[in-house]
């Protein structure tokens, strides 16, 4: 016989004989016939569906006892290509009884599936038990065929036969039977058994489950409180406030049902109400167990019930509203968004929320810039959770725009004549001092405008027969790219038909002696006018901004380092003056005010830092012994009165100077230096040499000791000391070494003994290392021996090999 497997889809199917011989005699050729071609669905193999207990566990099953169904598959090499499908069925009639409809009464378990297992984890809450009675049986089946096939085409399967060739699915037909046979209880609300104090709130998610969210800093307090056990009229217990103790024993198990068992608080006492405190880090599935022992069943054993809860463990809130930006005041647009979604925000105007009080939502447009930076507080309240979060700042910047600093802008009349006068700030660049970032923007005197900078530059026709000074008066304000302005400034632009005096700015050294007499200026003649010695000098102070202050005039400037002083914290420091010229025969007859500037620059200044010596032999780097106050300073050092490099070797004082010069290439210019700071640069001196015997008697140990030389403010409490030897594990850590006896133990033996000692300038490489070699002698010790004792005058030394020694004692 032969058998082969149609490919799916072929519809036709051609059968040829061929022959093994190419040549048929007549009388070889005979009838050939094929016969029994049978052609049938390819129907999956067959199959049987096992369970994970034995027989007589099957017909006991009770709360907890998994049923693990499984199928079993004769050939699964049939499914190599098409991915099998599993339909698990059961059924409580008896497919052999004649009223049995083998559609209808099979019911799923589930949906087609993939896994050729199917578990019921707790049977006696199962749908596929729930109208039986106890120890009634159910049956379980598996149907098996290509997963689609299974899933799509169910109509067609079971309108067929069991025994058509054409149905492609497999049953497996010896089913499992199983029963329960539980304490059951009187039939009760589930939800009724766990509840929590109120406290604890407990919601049911999507899935009807019963559920609580826990919150970080809380607690979920899980009781039996609302519990009764079953059919309590039955029992004589009254359902009433003042209910009678409840009978029965509550355990609670975490994660799953088989884990430990915990009892609640107050089950053991009197069997009272069960509670049980669920932390935020113990988050989870809890389930409790109620063992109902007022009301035996049947058969006098306990009856027990099962409930769940989900302990869902939430977070604070970490979300947070973004700060609004810089506005200017009065200029806010809209108000930014302070809404989250799924958060209600409380408001309060401190950071402690036990202290601060609660205020409404702020209202950022209000804030002024007399209030910026403002500060309000808010805490997150999760509307799903309840979770709060921690108190958060908001904090509100209205910007502000300071005052330009301003200074009169000066023309000569001879300028202005002409016609071809600068603008303001072209003629005086520096009169104006602003922020880079914002505009200069011109008004009138009146505050009206803004006007252009040229309408304030003077005309020619404005100084036609001047006879002394033009002053026009405007006033300016700066703005920022956001439209801030700041407060107006009066700007005076004066026409002088007087010259300014001559100034040179001056800029010195710290305590230079170049501080001394008055400050310089030339004054200037007229043109065929006034000449120079007409005029007189009029000296002014400035404000703290640098403008002048002309509250006050002086006929000269004193200078003095007590006087122009340094900063004591940035280079330079700048005193500003200021000085015009003026008519001795005229008072009013004068020149605008020019601006003389003197700067002092800080002389640097050097801080000993404390250092570690080093160890002869090496270099001491002076740089590392000071730090100067300015940093691209030149530093000198000297020897003796010699230039020498930051490098030394030689222990001694070295003198240290750090200097920069000012108005470099000029006539004045001038090295700005500090004092000179003496260095004690020391190095340490370390040499050692082994003292002792190099020969002794065999098992005689020897004493060895040191003799150090020390230099440079190096003391022996600074060394340590580190011996070993060759022959035995004997080490020290102490000026003297007892070499120990093991290893001189016959003539000819050679210890060779090691010492380092060092310090913490001198170690490593710089540390002494000293080896002494001990030999064991053949003969006799030849040495010397000393006696003497105290109060004793008498001493007697001699060699050891003497004859006749004698000491009086």
């Amino acid at each position: 016989t032969y058998d082969f497997k149609l490919p799916e889809g072929v519809e036709s199917v051609k059968i040829q004989i061929i022959s093994k011989e190419d040549d048929y005699k007549a009388a070889q050729r005979g009838d050939i016939a094929l016969d029994d071609i049978a052609f049938r669905v390819c129907t999956p193999p067959k199959v049987e569906v096992v369970a994970s207990r034995k027989t007589n566990d099957l017909l006991n099953l009770c709360m907890g006892d998994d049923l693990v169904l499984k199928a079993q598959i004769k050939a699964k090499g049939y499914f190599e290509k098409p991915i099998p499908g599993y339909l698990f069925q059961y059924t409580t009639k008896d497919p052999s009884d004649s009223s049995f409809d083998p559609i209808s009464d099979w019911k799923d378990l589930g949906d087609v599936q993939e896994e050729d297992e199917y578990t019921i984890p707790d049977p006696a809450n199962h749908p596929a038990f729930e109208n039986v009675e106890r120890k009634e049986k159910v049956r379980f089946r598996v149907v098996i065929g290509e997963f689609n096939y299974l899933k799509d085409q169910r109509a067609l399967w079971e309108s067929l036969d069991e025994m058509s060739p054409c149905r492609n699915v497999s049953f497996s037909t010896i089913p499992v039977e199983a029963a329960l046979n539980c304490d059951l209880c009187e039939p009760v609300e589930k939800a009724s058994i766990i509840s929590a104090d109120p406290s604890t709130v407990i919601t049911t998610n999507n899935n009807q489950e019963k559920e609580v969210v826990l919150c970080p800093d809380k607690v979920a307090n899980l009781t039996t409180e609302t519990f009764m056990p079953t059919n309590p009229s039955a029992m004589g217990i009254s359902v009433g406030p003042n209910d009678e103790p409840r009978r029965y024993v509550a355990s609670w198990h975490k994660g799953s049902k088989k884990a430990s068992g915990v009892a609640g608080s107050g089950s053991a006492a009197d069997n009272r109400v069960s509670f049980y405190n669920v932390t935020w880090k113990d988050a989870d599935w809890y389930y409790l167990l109620v063992k109902d022992i007022e009301f035996p069943n049947e058969d006098g054993k306990v009856c027990w019930r099962w409930d769940s809860i989900h302990v869902v463990a939430a977070d604070h809130p970490t979300e947070k509203l973004i700060n609004p930006d810089e506005f200017c005041e009065g200029t806010l647009a809209s108000e930014p968004i302070k809404t989250i979604d799924g958060f209600k925000l409380e408001w309060y105007d401190g950071a402690d929320s036990m202290r601060a009080k609660s205020i409404s939502e702020p209202v950022v447009g209000a804030v002024t810039q007399g209030e910026s930076p403002k500060s309000f507080w808010y805490a997150l309240n999760d509307e799903k959770t309840g979770c709060r979060g921690d108190m958060t700042e908001y904090v509100v910047e209205v910007q502000s725009v300071d005052e330009p600093l301003v200074s009169p802008i000066t023309y000569l009349k001879t300028e202005v004549e002409n016609g071809n006068a600068l603008k303001p700030t072209a003629q005086s660049p520096n009169a104006i001092v602003g922020d880079p970032s914002c505009q200069i923007v011109w008004y009138n005197d009146d505050e009206t405008g803004p006007i252009d900078e040229a309408d304030a530059t003077p005309t020619s026709a404005e100084v036609v027969g001047l006879n002394g000074n033009l002053t026009k008066k405007y006033k300016i304000k700066q703005v920022n790219a956001l439209g801030c302005e700041s407060e107006f400034v009066p700007v005076s632009i004066i026409v002088s038909g007087y010259p300014a005096p001559t100034v040179k700015d001056f800029s010195v050294c710290e305590n230079s002696p170049l501080l001394k007499d008055t400050l310089v200026a030339t004054t200037n003649g007229v043109d065929g006018g006034n000449p120079a010695s007409d005029f007189k000098l009029v000296w002014y102070n400035s404000k703290a901004d640098g403008t002048i202050d002309d509250s006050q005039e002086f006929s000269q400037i004193e200078l003095s380092p007590t006087i122009q002083k340094a900063s004591p914290t940035e280079r330079t420091k700048k005193y500003t003056y200021y000085v015009r010229q003026r008519l001795k025969s005229n008072p009013a007859a004068e020149s605008a005010p020019v601006a003389l500037t003197v700067t002092v620059y800080t002389n640097p200044k050097l801080a000993m830092v404390e250092t570690a010596p080093k160890c002869l032999g090496e270099s001491q780097n002076l740089k590392e012994m000071f730090n100067i106050s300015i940093e691209d300073c030149e530093v000198r050092y000297y020897e003796n009165g010699t230039p020498t490099t930051a490098d030394v070797t030689e222990a001694g004082k070295y003198l240290v100077t750090g200097s920069y010069v000012i108005n470099k290439g000029e006539a004045d210019e001038q090295t700005c230096s500090s004092e000179e700071e003496e260095l004690n640069v020391v190095f340490h001196e370390l040499k050692a040499d082994i003292i002792g015997l190099d020969k002794t008697c065999p098992n005689v140990a020897v004493d060895l000791d040191l003799d150090l030389t020390l230099g440079g403010g190096l003391a022996e409490s600074d060394l340590v000391y580190s011996w070993t030897n060759s022959s035995n594990n004997t080490k020290a850590k102490t000026k003297t070494y007892n070499t120990g006896s093991a290893g001189l133990n016959n003539a000819g033996d050679l210890m060779k003994v090691t010492v380092e000692v060092s310090s913490a300038a001198c170690y490593g490489a710089n540390a002494v290392k000293k080896v002494k070699e001990i030999v064991v002698g053949e003969g006799r010790l030849e040495g010397k021996i000393k006696f003497s004792e105290p109060d004793n005058a008498q001493q007697l030394s001699d060699v050891i090999s003497a004859n006749n020694l004698s000491f009086n004692s």
